[in-house]
């Protein structure tokens, strides 16, 4: 037994268990098993210091890769094996730490509305047509909001703790863009490889596209924090310009439309008009759809089958959409009047968490079917407001629409009453405000909320408006907003 105690016996444990994890992972071709080795220190990280652990998984996030075991089975390597970690972290911590989060926090509006929205999504699994495959969704559902949300309100607490998750996303991703960049540049950034260049970090264009989109207001209110001739301050600004011109040459329509509503969306909570643009989008949103829905007038609009392609050219690819015959567009259009049926059939309990794909095909409308209907990707239906109505019914859908309401007007009524203090935190409200803005209206062509690149940000930011809003997190020496 005294061997045990030798001083170097665990370092030869540890050098020969990481090397034969080295030589397996490349004898069966599986390079996961590359990062076995580092599970020892994670853990021993995680005890000793969670909130080092966490920083941890931010920095991990731009830079994580989807690995594939199945065609129902997929996970991402480092950040989600991190995030289940730091979930149990969280629930440990919280049942030995009953005070950590005060009631201002646990029984704020938000935080209920978000604690709804996770038990609905079990409520929904157990009436799913799959309960194997909703239930799946709620886990990955639990661990989002334990960690993004409530350990995100255990660890930032002032402006330190806000500065070092802020560089670690941005660092990681300015890596990842700019390696992603480069490898465009030698296509001469063609617009069809743009989806090969983008690997390993994000699975399309769209993914990269919408994490830049998410995290692009934080650069402007991070290069408040320094000085015109230090190097963050410069390394920000080229950044501001790098990611709009990256975002342009993603070709992704959301995320490009989003980089011009950021200044609208300025003024607008600047001059406290939420409560007045809510019902507005919500009146049209109905009118648009009954009007649609209207002695079936959607199917005038049926795309010609032989001229709806994918295009080659983005300049194409914009015409195209305009004038109904891009193949990404009307194959949107093809899903979202199948949802619109499936809706009508059951509107109150949906088909579960996960399963539109599995069962959208006998409700959709042969005269729409394009090039890629097939769907061999077996992609979702790009509308989430639509798939939650489709999964979870309506409740599902205003559970949802309740918690944004909600966020905004909190946010509106936190960046009101910042400005009015002169605090510097008003311009931490801004950034996520318009953040959280961007990611809303690219909702409506997609649903990347479930996928961890947007998803992370999209819950960062709402637990970020509620601790702001708490007074939990204030800049210190607030001097002008």
């Amino acid at each position: 037994m005294a061997i045990l105690f030798q001083p170097y016996f665990f370092f030869w444990i540890y050098a020969f268990f990481s090397a034969a994890c080295i030589g397996l992972a490349f004898a069966v071709d599986f390079l996961p098993l590359l990062a076995l080795p580092l599970v020892f220190p994670i853990v021993w990280l995680g005890i000793n210091n969670f909130r080092v652990l966490y920083f941890l998984l931010l920095a991990s996030l731009p830079l994580s890769y989807e690995v594939n075991f199945s065609d129902t089975l997929a996970t991402d390597l480092p950040s989600e094996p991190l995030l289940i970690g730091l979930m149990l972290i969280t629930f440990l911590f919280l049942l030995t730490n009953p005070g950590v989060l005060p009631s201002s926090i646990s029984l704020n509006p938000v935080a209920l509305l978000v604690l709804l929205h996770t038990v609905w999504f079990l409520v929904a699994s157990i009436h799913s047509v799959n309960i194997v495959v909703s239930l799946k969704i709620f886990l990955a559902k639990v661990w989002y909001v334990a960690v993004f949300v409530y350990l995100t309100a255990i660890v930032i607490r002032n402006e330190n703790s806000f500065r070092t998750a802020f560089w670690c996303i941005f660092l990681s991703l300015l890596v990842a863009s700019l390696a992603i960049f480069v490898r465009h540049g030698f296509t001469a950034f063609e617009f069809e490889t743009i989806n090969q260049c983008v690997g390993p970090f994000f699975t399309n264009h769209v993914n990269y596209a919408l994490m830049l989109m998410a995290f692009y207001p934080f650069l402007w209110h991070a290069s408040s924090w320094y000085d015109k001739r230090t190097w963050q301050k410069s390394l920000l600004n080229f950044s501001k310009l790098f990611f709009a011109v990256a975002i342009f040459f993603s070709y992704t329509r959301a995320a490009m439309v989003a980089l011009f509503l950021f200044v609208p969306f300025y003024f607008i909570l600047r001059w406290r008009l939420i409560k007045y643009i809510i019902p507005v989008i919500l009146i049209l949103a109905v009118a648009g759809v009954a009007y649609m829905a209207d002695n079936n007038r959607y199917l005038k609009h049926a795309p010609d089958y032989n001229e709806t392609i994918w295009h080659d050219e983005f300049d194409e690819h914009i015409s195209a959409t305009f004038e109904g015959k891009d193949v990404s567009s009307m194959e949107r259009l093809y899903r979202w009047i199948a949802a619109g049926r499936m809706i009508a059939e059951n509107p109150w309990w949906g088909v579960g968490p996960g399963n539109f794909y599995p069962t959208y095909k006998k409700y959709a409308v042969t005269s729409f079917e394009t090039w890629v209907s097939d769907n061999q990707e077996r992609s979702s239906l790009h509308n989430y407001f639509l798939t939650l109505w489709v999964e979870q019914g309506v409740a599902g859908l205003l559970i949802f629409l309740g918690l944004l309401i909600a966020t905004f007007l909190v946010a509106e009524k936190t960046y009101f009453k910042l400005l009015k203090e002169r605090s510097k935190t008003a311009g931490l409200v801004m950034a996520t405000s318009q953040s959280l803005m961007s990611i809303c209206f690219s909702l409506l062509l997609n649903d990347m909320v479930e996928t961890i690149k947007l998803g992370s940000l999209f819950w960062i930011n709402i637990s970020l408006i509620v601790i702001v809003s708490t007074g939990l997190l204030s800049y210190s020496n607030s001097k002008q907003a």
